[in-house]
């Protein structure tokens, strides 16, 4: 490597999924238990939240995926992962486009 003047960024550590789930205040069941599969449409609704780095500068998107036929519902982006950012893709997803207070 050093021949070629070739260097290699040193990564932050990560935290482990064991270590995440440990500290969660609160684990809720498995209620899919890895079907993602639904028999009828808007009876499986899931959530991801992903961080994407974009020209240097990190960008969080929020979306709620549909599983009778993979559509997109609602898609929100943020600049923090946070619950205001996941309650306003819920609140986009409700056919009323509000949320429950």
């Amino acid at each position: 490597m050093k021949e070629m003047n070739l260097v290699c960024r040193i990564r932050k550590v990560k935290i482990s999924r064991e270590t995440r789930t440990n500290l969660a205040v609160h684990v809720y069941p498995n209620l899919l238990n890895r079907v993602f599969n639904a028999l009828l449409p808007n009876t499986k609704w899931v959530i991801d939240l992903s961080e994407l780095n974009v020209e240097h500068e990190k960008i969080f998107i929020s979306a709620i995926v549909e599983l009778f036929n993979r559509e997109l519902i609602a898609v929100v982006l943020g600049a923090r992962p946070s619950y205001e950012l996941v309650e306003a893709t819920i609140a986009m997803a409700r056919p009323n486009g509000n949320s429950r207070k």
